[in-house]
């Protein structure tokens, strides 16, 4: 018979801190070193693949826009008002 190894005693295991105090011997995530119990599954795709798209007001462009418009209205408010 062959000496064969199980392959998965040689992944990372989560070590978060269980309940008990312990470090959880689950399966680790590559994405995060964590279990889907704790939170290895966690994190969703940006933008459209996420699934839950509705209308873009909180993207980043979106929010650098509004934030260039502000920005644009402050500065004419003050050019009409006198102000530097």
């Amino acid at each position: 018979m062959t000496d064969r190894k199980n392959p998965f005693e040689l992944m990372p295991r989560c070590g978060a801190k269980t309940r008990s105090g312990k470090p959880c011997q689950r399966i680790g995530n590559l994405r995060n070193g964590r279990c889907k119990l704790h939170g290895g599954r966690a994190g969703a795709p940006p933008g459209e693949r996420n699934g839950a798209w509705r209308h873009g007001n909180q993207t980043k462009e979106a929010k650098a826009q509004r934030l260039m418009i502000r920005t644009l209205l402050r500065n004419a408010d003050n050019l009409l008002r006198g102000d530097k």
